[in-house]
Formats: structure tokens, C-alpha cells, sequence
């Protein structure tokens, strides 16, 4: 805590300095007299004044009148100390703005009670003041808006010694604020506190013509990330503030990143309400006829590639799952190419020759060599266990809170075997070499291969030659890999709110709320991208580009006997392009669930 000990006589500094002391105070700054002291004000932040009534130059109740006219330094604790102690001294200096007066001589006792005293009552009516000053954020009302991130919001949590840089801020802000609404009949700007980077991201998109700026504390968990989220999906009127205190920094390299993303860095301590009218004026805080727009989707695109790759490095693809797929696409390729590459790989050798061992494929000895284990396998089976085991240990950095690697690949896997299940063709006059192989392995039940024909599912997907749904399965969900590798804390956050929702929305819905306009399957492309997964290549599955259209136009109705939440996923506009009502999908999916599980246990176990 920092005192300003103003007294024009040295040898009374001198004793109240050594009085300070003894208190525990050891940063005290003396000045003279009035003028002198107000320099210091403007030098440096100062956490309570104690100064004497009678002095030359400029004396107590000038300076204090000052202090209270000044923004800046409006709300600071003073004590006047004076030998002038009748009552009418005692009321000119309460008129001036003095919070306490303490006559002389006093003992450290005396002083220690009035400055504490002071102290309490003037940090009392500054939270009073931020908190009730705070923007209620009214419907009806049209003016600008800051939006706050501070760890600490409350007055209990303000309150406490430790929390006086972060009031301190907070007390500049909302006088900064308070003087750009002096003397207007409308209000021009507001404020709003928020402890929780979601809420922000929330009303940033929320609100996105209101949001001129927002304004992080990195002492706040999750500033770094909101910060950086909020850049990427920045309409063009808000400015992103990060305030920095002097006890936690920011890496020298992310610090580069946020500067190069927009992100405005300051340094708490030199932020005085008077530097903060200039900043958010400049900004165009007080001026509601500033558009906003929102960045085009390329714009979007662009800022997420360039902040997921500055930021850190990429979950990596081993390189035999790219020499697979291409081997799988070209219909001239023979098994000895597929041997060659898979041999390369020595963890996806052990996979394959692990597979060809099960039971399910009854094979006659025991199988030793990739070379017979391709051969026995076939080119669809092998492709399916490399590419599986590929993307498992793609993942195996991602350490983020409540992210499980195993569930995320099990899920991946059971979507790309469903892919393939209703992609495959049943009508063998449709087949592709190789496909009579993998339709064996497949090994359908009766009652399943009876529900997949009557679907036809196949011939409504439109898909390519050169498409495959295993893949593009297998890769449908790789954005969450990104936001939970990338920016630590928003998947654990998304996670509580979904199962707040009891998850009767899509994670992407959340996602979009969170991070003020992305989701995974928008921060999917980066690592496609990365992975040269090119959607010419491996587009996404069309049921689910259907789905993702369809939940864009709004059509999410309900069939009659879905489970509570279904309707969520399953929307009658993909019903109605599919030909199938949404009550027949639900049967599909109940007739052919054993087979998919079948299939995602194989390869789990040779995995």
C-alpha cells in the first residue's frame, strides 16, 4: 500500500514517516506541500493521502479539492492532519473532501484508527459504486458498451487487501465511464463486470452491436483464451483489451501473438481513469453510430489458422495414414504396395498382424508377417485398423481437462463404421473391386443386411468415387481435438454448461456461444488443413453436412417415438432429402447398432 505523506515542515515529516513505519507502511511518499503532491499524483498510483490543512503554495483543502475534481484520483482515502482543530477547521475540511481529520499532536495509535477508518469507508463506497454503476443491460437500450473480465466481482472478494490493484482498475474504469456520461441527458457508454470468459464471448456475440470493447484482466483463468477467441471472431468495431498486473505476465511469444491478432496489452498499473477516457474515446466508446461488422467466413478461417499455429503445435498424422489413402483411392495399386508402406510403421504392423489373429476372420494358424496379414485382411480391413490406430496416436498431446482420448476415438471410429455401413452399396452391380471383401468382413445379420437394404441409404448420399465415408467418419469430430489442444479451458467449460443443458443441445451450439462465433467444425478445417484432409478429398459424410444445414435453417422437429434429445440430431429437413422419415432412421439405427459395435470392437482390440 502506498501513502502520500504531505507536510510543508521537514521535522514533522520526519516524525509520521517513522510512525508509518512502525505501522508496516514502507512505501511513503513525501512531498512539501500541495503542488508538489499533486505532481506526485500524476507520477504514480497512490492508495491514501495524509496530509496537513496549513502549507504554503498550495494547501490542504485546495489540494484536496483537487483530488476530488480530478478523475483520476476522485475516490482516494484522505486524512488531514492540522493543529487547527476547532470545529470550523474540522467541517472545512469535511466540505473540502477529507474522510477523516486527526488533530495534532496524535499518537501512531490515533493515526493508525483515522487512516484505517478512511480507508475502510472510501473502499466501501468504491465497490458500492462499481458494482451499482455496472450496466443492467437493458433490451430497450441502444448505448455502447465495455464488457469486463476480472477473477473478482463481488464486494466480498474486492474487499480484501490483496484485491487492491484489481480495485484500483476497476475504480478507473468506472470513472472513466462516469466522466464520459458527465454532462449528457443520454447515457453514451456502459459497463458491464463478468467473471467468466464464457458469459463474455457470450455477450460479445450476444450483443455484437453494442460491444465496442472488451477490457481482460489476465488475472482472470481463462483470459489468454477468451482473449484469443475473441480476436478470431472480432466484428470490426470491438477492440480486445488484455490488462496485464505486475505479478502475472504473459510469455514473451504469446504476447507477440495476441499484438499480432489485434489484441490491445496494457499495463495495469499506468492506467489512471484519465488515460483510460483518452483510450476509450479513441476507441469509439462513447459514439453508438460505429457499425459493427462480422468477419466474412474466409476472414474467420484465416485468423483461426494463424492463431492455432502460432500458438502451438498441431496434434501430428503419422505419415502412413496419408500413403494408405492414397493407395486406397487408386484402383491399380496391389497388396505388395500396401505391405511396403505398412511396413513403415512398425506400430501399425503389430496392429494389422494383430487383426488378422482374430477369431472373427478364422484363419487357419497362427499369422506372423504383414505380408500374409494384408492378404488375409484385405485392403478395406487394413485401411479401417491404420487409420483408426493413426488418429488414436494423433491425439495422444491432447491433454486438456475431462477431454478422454479413448472415448474421443471410440466415438470417431463408431461414426466412420456407420458411415461406411450406410454408404456401402448393396447392389453388387454397384461394387468396386474389393468391395465383395469388405462386404464379407462386414459379416451382416440377416435382420441387419434386411435393414440397410430397405433404407438404401447409399443411393441418396450421392457420394464420389474418390469420397470415402470411413474417413471422412473417422474425421467428422477433429475440431474438438483442436479447441481442447489449443485453448486450454474452453472443453471443460463447454462440457459443464452441455451437462447443465442436460445436453439438449448441440455441443456445437455451446461452442459457438463460448468462443463468440466458432466451432469444431469450423477449427476442424485448420487441422484438416494440416493434415492435407482437403474437403475434395475426404468431404464430411453427407448425412452430417445435411444435418449441420439443416440445424442452420432451424429445423429441428421432433419425431413422435425418439428418445428425449433425439430430435436435436435428427432433423426432418435431412429426412425429407434422404426420402426417409425420421421414425424409419430411428429403426435403422436400432437394427443395425450390434453390427456397428461388432465392428468398433474388432478394431478396438487389434488397436
Amino acid at each position: 500500500m502506498i501513502v502520500l505523506l504531505v507536510e510543508d515542515q521537514s521535522s514533522m515529516r520526519r516524525v509520521v514517516a517513522s510512525m508509518l513505519a512502525k505501522m508496516g507502511f514502507t512505501d511513503v511518499v513525501q512531498a512539501a506541500d500541495g503542488e508538489e503532491a499533486f505532481e506526485v499524483l500524476r507520477m504514480r498510483h497512490v492508495d491514501l493521502v495524509l496530509t496537513d490543512w496549513v502549507m504554503p503554495n498550495l494547501d490542504g483543502g485546495a489540494l484536496i479539492r483537487q483530488i476530488r475534481d480530478t478523475p483520476s484520483y476522485e475516490d482516494l482515502p484522505v486524512v488531514v492532519f492540522s493543529a487547527l482543530s476547532e470545529p470550523e477547521n474540522v467541517r472545512a475540511a469535511k466540505d473540502a473532501g477529507s474522510d477523516a481529520f486527526l488533530p495534532k499532536p496524535f499518537s501512531r495509535e490515533q493515526l493508525q484508527k483515522k487512516m484505517g477508518g478512511a480507508l475502510a469507508r472510501r473502499t466501501t463506497r468504491q465497490i458500492q459504486q462499481i458494482i451499482l454503476r455496472a450496466d443492467p443491460v437493458r433490451s430497450s437500450a441502444a448505448h455502447p458498451l465495455v464488457v469486463i473480465g476480472v477473477k473478482e466481482v463481488t464486494a466480498g472478494e474486492l474487499v480484501r487487501s490483496d484485491q487492491r490493484g484489481q480495485l484500483r482498475f476497476l475504480r478507473s474504469v468506472c470513472s472513466a465511464i462516469t466522466a464520459i456520461n458527465d454532462g449528457s441527458d443520454a447515457t453514451l457508454a456502459g459497463y458491464t463486470l463478468d467473471s467468466d470468459g464464457n458469459m463474455i464471448a457470450k455477450r460479445v456475440r450476444g450483443l455484437t452491436h453494442r460491444v465496442r470493447a472488451t477490457m481482460l484482466s489476465n488475472r482472470l483463468p481463462t483470459a489468454i483464451t477468451t482473449a484469443r477467441l475473441l480476436s478470431i471472431n472480432r466484428p470490426s468495431a470491438l477492440t480486445i483489451f488484455l490488462i496485464i498486473d505486475e505479478v502475472h505476465g504473459v510469455e514473451p511469444a504469446m504476447r507477440r501473438n495476441l499484438e499480432r491478432m489485434g489484441v490491445v496489452i496494457l499495463d495495469q498499473h499506468r492506467l489512471d481513469a484519465e488515460t483510460l477516457i483518452k483510450l476509450l474515446r479513441e476507441h469509439g466508446v462513447d459514439s453508438s453510430e460505429k457499425s459493427s461488422i462480422l468477419p466474412t467466413p474466409e476472414e474467420l478461417q484465416q485468423r483461426l489458422d494463424e492463431d492455432v499455429k502460432a500458438t502451438g503445435e498441431l496434434p501430428v498424422l503419422a505419415h502412413v495414414f496419408q500413403k494408405i489413402t492414397l493407395l486406397d483411392r487408386d484402383p491399380d495399386s496391389n497388396m505388395q504396395d500396401w505391405v511396403d508402406v505398412i511396413k513403415t510403421d512398425p506400430l501399425s504392423s503389430a496392429q494389422v498382424i494383430k487383426r488378422s489373429r482374430s477369431p472373427a476372420f478364422g484363419f487357419q494358424g497362427e499369422v506372423k508377417d504383414v505380408d500374409r496379414a494384408v492378404v488375409l485382411l484385405g485392403k478395406s480391413e487394413v485401411k479401417q485398423i491404420v487409420i483408426s490406430g493413426a488418429v488414436k496416436r494423433s491425439m495422444e498431446r491432447v491433454t486438456e481437462k475431462g477431454f478422454s482420448i479413448d472415448d474421443y476415438w471410440i466415438h470417431s471410429v463408431a461414426v466412420a463404421v456407420t458411415a461406411q455401413l450406410l454408404s456401402f452399396p448393396l447392389e453388387k452391380s454397384a461394387w468396386k473391386p474389393g468391395d465383395k471383401k469388405t462386404y464379407q468382413d462386414m459379416a451382416l445379420e440377416e435382420h441387419e443386411l434386411h435393414a440397410l437394404t430397405e433404407a438404401g441409404l447409399w443411393q441418396q448420399f450421392e457420394l464420389r468415387d474418390d469420397d470415402d465415408a470411413f474417413v471422412g467418419g473417422i474425421m467428422h469430430d477433429v475440431g474438438k481435438v483442436v479447441l481442447a489442444h489449443s485453448y486450454p479451458g474452453l472443453f471443460p467449460s463447454v462440457i459443464e454448461e452441455m451437462e447443465k443443458i442436460k445436453w439438449q443441445k448441440p455441443m456445437s451450439a455451446i461452442e459457438i456461444d463460448f468462443t463468440g462465433g466458432s466451432d469444431h467444425t469450423i477449427v476442424g478445417s485448420t487441422l484438416a488443413n494440416e493434415w492435407d484432409l482437403g474437403q475434395s478429398k475426404y468431404p464430411h459424410v453427407k448425412i452430417l453436412s445435411d444435418l449441420n444445414r439443416a440445424r442452420k435453417e432451424g429445423d429441428e422437429e421432433a419425431h413422435a417415438n425418439m428418445p428425449e434429445g433425439m430430435n436435436i440430431f435428427l432433423s426432418n429437413a435431412i429426412s425429407d432429402e434422404l426420402k426417409t422419415s425420421c421414425g424409419e432412421l430411428m429403426d435403422l439405427a436400432s437394427s443395425i447398432t450390434t453390427a456397428i459395435r461388432r465392428q468398433v470392437q474388432g478394431i478396438q482390440n487389434s488397436i
